[in-house]
């Protein structure tokens, strides 16, 4: 399937929230309740495009087919990371995928995107985060280069959630 990135229109989100819908009951399916029906929510795809932010993979029909959403917003909670550098960053929020098209490569490419996007904005420093049972998110992070530099407690109760969040960040040369 080939892919082309663009960003995130209006016109996208009933494609977005099928694919954030699937999304969640995959997740639920697999015991992971990162995401629920509160979050992500329309109201933050909507937000991201008035922000510039959200970013799609659309395959030749121009149908989304995966998102992330690329911006400078730290959550709060970062605060009691580590990280590696201290300099300007860009953040990475709500990579998703399609999960008709899993397995071809999108998730990865969508980071790929997010490292050229923010190089071409000369900032080579990337920072996100994934709940402890998302392993796949983990495991998608260590495979594109990111590194994980430390833990968001339970006690932050980062999004509502009981359990901790692995933090990640990939340094860009």
């Amino acid at each position: 399937m080939d892919i082309a990135f663009r960003k995130g229109m209006e016109k996208d989100l009933h494609q977005l929230m099928g694919i954030i819908k699937d999304t969640i009951q995959v997740m639920s399916e697999n015991g992971n309740d990162q995401w629920t029906d509160e979050y992500p929510s329309e109201e933050h795809f909507l937000s991201d495009i008035k922000d510039n932010t959200l970013f799609v993979a659309v395959n030749e029909k121009d149908i989304p087919v995966g998102t992330v959403t690329i911006d400078k917003k730290a959550p709060a909670a970062y605060k009691e990371i580590d990280w590696r550098k201290d300099e300007e960053a860009f953040y990475i929020h709500r990579i998703a995928v399609d999960i008709h098209v899993r397995g071809q490569g999108i998730a990865s490419k969508l980071l790929s995107f997010s490292d050229q996007f923010a190089k071409e904005q000369n900032i080579y420093y990337l920072r996100t985060d994934t709940y402890s049972l998302n392993e796949k998110a983990q495991k998608l992070f260590v495979k594109n280069g990111y590194v994980e530099v430390g833990m968001i407690s339970a006690e932050a109760s980062y999004l509502g959630k009981s359990r901790p969040f692995h933090a990640y960040d990939k340094i860009l040369f």
